[in-house]
């Protein structure tokens, strides 16, 4: 438990309780989501004295009283409490973080012109960088982080878990992109690069990265390419640093190079799914099998004595 980092369990309908106690005692921890979770009661300040933090996200809870973060926090901590119940705030004239109580009792009245009220948590937006020249694609091609214009297969994945909470430290999503590249490859798929872009956090608190797939051999995918890719990023068959499990979901791929049609959206979740659900049945009739055998042996042993 000492070792964890990551602790997201946001929109769980929990009982009401305080913030859990053991938090303090995680000094590896770097996020914390319990956001619409029936959190109450007081922040305890110990909290934030964890020399490992970045993210506290707790909106949408009971909190209350007097908000006190101490003088021990880290300098790049942001602390998400929009629309709790939080009357005070200890450190309001003197504090540097990137704190929202946008919707609590603080932020009424005169107090909605604080600039804890008015800040907004968001999230910037990065892109894989191009190291191009100066150039620009004809029709609706794009350019590739390889500077080569073609038609990229697109979607989102889908993050449940992550070892960080710094989005703006582009070296997670340039390890991302190069571990995507190196299944893709093993797999003998015709993929030249990956760009990323957008990563958002949702409000269920997954993270949200747009992708983009460039093809290699030619300047778009054939008609199994595509498929196989869906497949292969629902199927998580490679391990991902600082990433946890994931699923995609694709857009349409518009330009096929064999000049079949447009695929249909979400083809390689649906895939994905299908294969998950054929492997389920397959486990379930051999637990079936294997329970009639069982049973088949215990009467003949039933029999014989």
């Amino acid at each position: 438990m000492s070792l964890l980092t990551y602790v997201g369990m946001s929109n769980n309908s929990f009982n009401a309780s305080d913030v859990p106690a053991w938090f303090t005692k995680l000094p590896l921890l770097k996020t914390i989501y319990m956001e619409n979770t029936t959190l109450q009661g007081q922040i305890p300040v110990d909290l934030f004295r964890l020399p490992n933090l970045e993210t506290i996200g707790l909106a949408n809870n009971k909190l209350n009283g007097i908000l006190d973060i101490g003088t021990r926090y880290g300098n790049n901590l942001t602390l998400d409490l929009r629309n709790n119940s939080i009357k005070d705030f200890t450190q309001k004239t003197g504090y540097n973080m990137n704190i929202s109580l946008a919707g609590n009792p603080i932020c009424d009245g005169t107090g909605a012109t604080a600039k804890y009220c008015a800040i907004q948590i968001s999230n910037d937006s990065f892109s894989s960088p191009l190291k191009c020249p100066a150039m620009s694609c004809n029709s609706d091609k794009t350019l590739s982080p390889t500077c080569k214009c073609s038609y990229p297969y697109t979607g989102t994945l889908h993050f449940f878990s992550l070892s960080f909470s710094n989005l703006e430290n582009s070296s997670y999503f340039t390890t991302l992109a190069g571990s995507m590249m190196s299944a893709f490859l093993s797999n003998g798929l015709p993929v030249d690069s990956v760009s990323l872009s957008d990563p958002t956090v949702d409000v269920y608190s997954y993270l949200q990265i747009e992708a983009q797939i460039f093809p290699s051999t030619q300047d778009s995918f054939n008609h199994t390419s595509i498929p196989s890719i869906g497949y292969l990023l629902n199927r998580n068959p490679f391990q991902l640093q600082y990433f946890g499990p994931f699923f995609f979901t694709s857009e349409s791929y518009c330009c096929f190079a064999d000049g079949k049609k447009k695929s249909s959206s979400h083809t390689g979740i649906i895939i994905g799914v299908s294969v998950g659900c054929a492997v389920l049945v397959l486990l379930t009739l051999c637990a079936g099998l294997y329970a009639f055998r069982q049973r088949k042996m215990a009467k003949r042993d039933g029999h014989s004595s």
